[in-house]
């Protein structure tokens, strides 16, 4: 019901493509995940706080420049997130990150 209608679209097909869909405010559900430490010792693939803003970002297309803007990072902080983020969820480029998160 937080999606925007375009959003829901490509993840319905996404869905039908036989991918597996889970909201981005799902992975760090403040019963599993406390945002004062970090995620990696309780689940290691899970999406820190500043990756997941970083993956928001690249979701609405906006490139590494953009992204260490607003967030108000280096450069190559965001790329180095970017980096994780790909690993973590197993993706090939950032396309692919935004469709499986």
């Amino acid at each position: 019901m937080t999606m925007g209608f375009e959003i829901a679209i490509e993840v319905m097909r996404f869905v039908l493509a036989g991918g597996t869909y889970v909201p981005p405010d799902h992975l760090l559900a403040p019963d599993r995940v406390s945002l004062q430490t970090p995620t990696t010792l309780s689940r290691p693939n899970a999406l820190t706080s500043r990756e997941l803003a970083v993956v928001r970002a690249i979701q609405e297309g906006k490139s590494n420049k953009v992204i260490a803007h607003e967030l108000n990072m280096c450069l190559s902080t965001v790329k180095v997130h970017v980096r994780n983020v790909m690993r973590k969820m197993n993706a090939k480029n950032r396309t692919d990150v935004a469709m499986k998160a």
